[in-house]
């Protein structure tokens, strides 16, 4: 009883967390991710009906629709990642190549929409942006595990920390966002492409840098 009382009253380790360069790469990772997915929950609905030329009910329908898909997939998203791990593929691998999908696979649809968004029609461009979210889901078992990986004890503190990054980092995005369509009067160069750089910048920042081992901080 004296061990669990001196284990749930121990203070966090604060120091020790934001000194730690695999602590940060978890952070990085959920702002980029966020900003993306953020701005177009902000900015898709003014995209489709000012951009599209789509009426508001059409336009709040297909709004709607990536996140109904993304609710949908996301139980299957750990249970196929349950089942490599039991298959015999590396913690490592499965962290990594999920969160990789999670960023490179919305920044492709993205990508799509903002260089040949003009020649497809407003229900193609919105299958991607349901693509999209279906990708994006796949960080369940990816950036949203990492946070017990590094360290089981003090998961939450490290959930908050980059949850907190994560809340704070589209704030600017969706202003900035906002300014990139009014200059190019384009939402193809204003808010499409943009978001696909910092997806792929996200995905550069988790598979150059980002580990799962448990660390030090973890004891204190």
């Amino acid at each position: 009883m004296a061990a669990l009382s001196k284990h749930t009253t121990a203070r966090v380790p604060w120091g020790s967390i934001l000194r730690n360069r695999r602590v940060w790469t978890v952070i990085a990772t959920h702002a980029l991710s966020n900003v993306g997915y953020y701005a177009l929950l902000s900015w898709v609905p003014t995209w489709y009906t000012k951009g599209l030329g789509l009426g508001i009910q059409m336009a709040g329908a297909l709004s709607f629709m990536p996140y109904i898909a993304g609710s949908l997939v996301a139980p299957f998203i750990g249970r196929t990642a349950d089942g490599m791990l039991r298959c015999g593929w590396s913690l490592k691998s499965v962290r990594k190549i999920f969160q990789a999908v999670a960023l490179l696979g919305p920044a492709t649809c993205l990508a799509v929409i903002a260089a040949a968004g003009r020649w497809l029609g407003p229900l193609s461009q919105a299958g991607l942006l349901v693509l999209a979210q279906i990708f994006h889901t796949c960080n369940r078992a990816g950036l949203f595990c990492s946070h017990a990986d590094l360290s089981p004890r003090y998961a939450g503190a490290l959930l908050a920390l980059s949850t907190t990054a994560g809340a704070i980092s589209p704030i600017a995005g969706i202003a900035a966002i906002g300014k990139l369509v009014e200059i190019t009067k384009s939402f193809s160069l204003g808010l499409f492409a943009p978001i696909a750089l910092l997806q792929i910048a996200g995905a550069l920042v988790w598979l150059l840098t980002s580990s799962f081992e448990r660390q030090k901080f973890d004891d204190e």
